[in-house]
């Protein structure tokens, strides 16, 4: 276990991550950066830069961070802020919604720019129509129509996930219950409406298959 020692660092003040980076990479003790990453802890923009900065130093220093001696919740979503994938801004708005941060997480820097500012998505409706609504006003099932896997969706996409939920939410119907009376000669089907002529031809061939062979 390592003993995080106390180290006095200025107040976490608004920068960019250059500017931290800049500042921080003359700091070559590691004991020093540990607890300087420790102390910024908090749920601020300028902590999450403080933290990214002094994280991607220790990492250029050599320390594994995940070797299980220094644990942080939020450390891979640090990480990316660290190395520029994930906007500060972002992370801050979607701490409580990590479901959400996932597919956010995975956007472009314009993109993730777009999210901050709230801007409106286009919403499909499966018959063709659109909507406009703002990111925060999406509902769990709309965000999960507009951001998918490998980012957002575009309105074609969006219409195929639309038809492919709606095709899962129909319940299939029961398969029907064939019973071949070989004696009558006689086919008995419970539980359908409809037995299509290829099915009738598969159940008497079958038919005749076995009376040829009782004879």
């Amino acid at each position: 276990m390592t003993t995080v020692k106390k180290v006095e660092i200025e107040p976490v003040s608004r920068k960019t991550l250059e500017e931290e980076l800049a500042a921080i990479r003359a700091m070559t003790d590691t004991d020093e950066l540990r607890s300087m990453l420790v102390q910024s802890l908090g749920a601020t923009v300028a902590h999450f830069i403080r933290q990214g900065a002094v994280l991607r130093r220790l990492e250029e220093l050599g320390i594994d961070l995940r070797d299980g001696d220094f644990e942080i919740v939020l450390l891979p979503w640090v990480r990316k802020v660290a190395y520029d994938q994930l906007l500060p801004e972002l992370l801050v708005a979607y701490l409580g919604k990590l479901s959400r941060l996932y597919k956010l997480a995975i956007l472009t820097k314009p993109e993730q720019q777009r999210i901050i500012a709230d801007e409106g998505m286009r919403v499909m409706l499966i018959d063709g129509d659109v909507r406009t609504v703002p990111v925060s006003l999406l509902t769990r099932l709309e965000f999960n129509q507009v951001f998918g896997r490998e980012g957002i969706r575009t309105d074609a996409a969006q219409i195929t996930y639309l038809r492919e939920q709606q095709e899962r939410a129909v319940p299939k119907a029961p398969l029907p219950e064939v019973l071949l009376d070989r004696k009558r000669q006689q086919i008995h089907v419970t539980g359908a409406k409809v037995l299509t002529f290829a099915d009738l031809a598969h159940y008497m061939e079958l038919l005749s298959v076995q009376s040829a062979k009782r004879h």
